[in-house]
């Protein structure tokens, strides 16, 4: 089956781990399982011909000496009929029917051995426990080997996942619109349990029905050679030649649907042509149009019907002569002379027949079931195999922490090939110490410069200098750690807060996290928490409001202690004593140290030195807000837009 496999699921999943680990595992399950089940068919047929000849063994007199080579066999001293009968003898027919093959050592040994097997009411007994022994195995073996499987699936989940998440820490930085964040979940959740299945699946062809299919024709083939043989050609044809009608009916159905859909599409633009027809009085060519129409797709929908019906009867029939033939051949075998086939074990060969169907079934819908998962497999190859924007360049060097000067030089940048610039030969230039207000026509402007300073982004053109260090020949270390981003929007990590804190900074004692806490107002509401510092957080523990999450942030960078701090304000409804919190952490914070805002509130606007005004990416005034709200016609507008508190009454007349 890996042969037809979809490329994607062969590449995450390779035929070769069938023999590995927990896919070999589950293969030895499964053919132990496979073996019972034929073991199982040879137990119902002893069973089956000691019920029809109820243990009496009759032979011809001629051949009595054949019964002297079974143990414990006693033969009548005085023979005068044709035809000897020996009854209660449990399992000696059917050893006796084998006694020419070349197994018939074995089978007299078998009886010579278990003396169960010698008299009927012994051999039913240990027949049927025999075989519920058998059965329970079998199904021991499945489940087993179910379970291994599904260990194989979710050992390649867990790769996935781990692959995947490192790739979305790797891309997620510069998703500045949240599409590769949402890409990444649904890979990470959906995409994944698809390949899980798929792997699970293509086990189970490969492991459990491919295996059954040629264990259980092998043991058919050992119990009746010829009339298996000779049932199992028509069957496969009928099989074959059914597949391919019922595939080229479900085509002729889709093709057809999508047909019907065209004309159903083409009777329904008259629903939006009222107007145009009660105007000029077109009613009745209207109506003569739409029922042409109407009429067309009705007898497109019953030729449909008629050849879905004669194709369904096509499949009726062709079944119905080849069961006719087996039945045929196989009540010949079973009646007339030299009635080679007893008939327990032409019952055995039609039950394994049986057996046998489904797992044929399984592998025709094979490659129709693995597509998803083949699909699946191919977008997360793909997303893997993405190229991050922004990488460590080789021979990098360490950055300083920025003393003097900020400088964005004619930097342009595009966040995908099709998309217009965000940045367009845009240039500024920041004094280290001062506090800097960066706001745009287009929130997506000032993010994105938000974003290059920590090299999130990289811009296709133009550069970004810390003095004199350009940042694409800076180490990310290094750049990261002097140009921190506090995003309204950053969540906290699963964990304590002191973890959430302290992170990977080495030295950094518990004291130094609480001043810094009580800086930001975040100590307050630590207290509060259960366990205080040691709190678990996140998606297994308190789950804290935006606000709290903010402030954890501020508090984690001034842990840090950047040179260059961009705050990114949530955009969320302070109360007097948070607006005040608030404006006292950004005190704290902006000591010694360049700030960026992205400014959500006026007070924080009032706060800064200087506003840097973005329009159409490029800048288009900086300055005081006081001057910019003299000389900015533009600047002034939107200030109006964003904090004008009558701005929301004329929306809504307008609306």
């Amino acid at each position: 089956m890996s042969a037809h496999e979809p490329r994607g699921l062969e590449r995450v999943f390779p035929g070769r781990e069938l023999f590995r680990g927990e896919g070999l595992r589950g293969w030895c399950w499964s053919a132990l399982g496979s073996l019972s089940l034929c073991g199982l068919l040879i137990v119902l047929g002893f069973l089956a011909d000691l019920l029809i000849t109820r243990g009496e063994t009759i032979v011809p007199a001629a051949e009595l000496p054949v019964l002297q080579s079974f143990p414990a066999v006693q033969l009548p001293r005085d023979v005068a009929s044709p035809q000897v009968s020996l009854p209660d003898t449990g399992v000696l027919p059917t050893l006796l029917r084998w006694s020419r093959e070349p197994s018939s050592g074995f089978g007299r040994w078998l009886y010579g051995t278990l003396p169960p097997l010698r008299r009927n009411s012994t051999a039913l007994t240990f027949l049927v426990a025999l075989g519920t022994g058998l059965a329970f195995l079998w199904s021991l073996c499945a489940s087993r080997a179910r379970q291994h499987w599904n260990r194989a699936g979710l050992e390649v989940a867990a790769s996935l996942r781990r692959e995947v998440h490192r790739q979305a820490q790797r891309l997620g930085p510069g998703d500045l619109d949240g599409a590769v964040g949402e890409r990444a979940m649904h890979l990470f959740t959906r995409d994944v349990d698809t390949v899980r299945e798929g792997v699970v699946t293509s086990l189970g062809l490969r492991g459990r029905d491919v295996l059954r299919l040629v264990l259980v024709l092998g043991c058919l083939l050992w119990i009746e050679p010829v009339l298996t043989i000779v049932c199992v050609v028509p069957l496969l044809a009928c099989w074959w030649l059914a597949q391919g009608q019922i595939q080229r009916s479900r085509q002729l159905e889709r093709m057809t649907q999508l047909e019907g859909e065209r004309d159903l599409r083409i009777l329904a633009e008259g629903l939006s042509k009222t107007r145009l027809v009660r105007g000029y009085g077109l009613e009745n060519l209207e109506q003569l149009h739409f029922q042409k129409s109407l009429d067309r797709y009705q007898r497109s929908q019953e030729g449909v019907l008629e050849q879905s019906a004669w194709s369904r009867r096509g499949v009726r029939i062709l079944i119905a002569l080849t069961a006719g033939f087996v039945a045929l051949y196989l009540g010949a075998r079973v009646l007339l002379p030299p009635h080679a086939t007893p008939l327990a074990w032409a019952l055995v060969v039609l039950a394994g027949f049986w057996i046998a169907w489904r797992p044929l079934q399984e592998l025709a819908a094979g490659r129709v079931s693995l597509e998803p998962a083949g699909q699946a497999a191919d977008r997360i190859q793909a997303f893997l195999a993405t190229i991050p924007d922004v990488g460590q360049a080789v021979g990098a060097r360490f950055v300083q922490p920025l003393r003097r000067l900020l400088t964005v030089e004619q930097v342009t940048y595009t966040p995908t090939p099709s998309a217009p610039p965000l940045l367009q030969d845009l240039s500024l230039k920041i004094p280290a110490g001062r506090k800097v207000a960066v706001v745009s026509t287009d929130r997506r402007e000032a993010e994105a410069v938000a974003s290059l300073l920590p090299r999130f982004i990289d811009p296709q053109q133009g550069r970004v200098l810390i003095d004199d260090s350009d940042l694409a020949w800076g180490t990310l270390d290094s750049v990261r750690a002097e140009s921190i981003l506090v995003s309204g929007d950053d969540p906290c990590i699963s964990g304590s807060i002191r973890e959430n804190l302290l992170g990977d900074s080495p030295g950094v004692t518990l004291e130094t996290i609480t001043t810094a806490a009580k800086k930001t107002h975040a100590h307050e509401f630590i207290q509060g928490l259960p366990q205080g510092y040691e709190t678990i957080v996140g998606e297994q523990g308190v789950m804290l409001d935006p606000v709290q999450s903010f402030q954890l942030g501020l508090t984690r960078a001034l842990v840090r202690n950047p040179a260059l701090l961009i705050i990114d304000e949530p955009n969320l409804p302070l109360d007097d004593t948070l607006r005040t919190q608030f404006d006292d952490a950004y005190r704290a914070l902006s000591e010694g140290r360049t700030v960026l805002f992205l400014p959500r509130r006026m007070s924080t606007l009032r706060r800064c030195d200087e506003i840097a005004f973005l329009h159409k990416g490029r800048l288009a005034a900086i300055g005081p807000r006081d001057r910019l709200s003299q000389v900015s016609p533009l600047y002034r507008h939107w200030e109006y837009l964003h904090f004008n508190e009558f701005r929301h009454e004329f929306e809504l007349e307008s609306e």
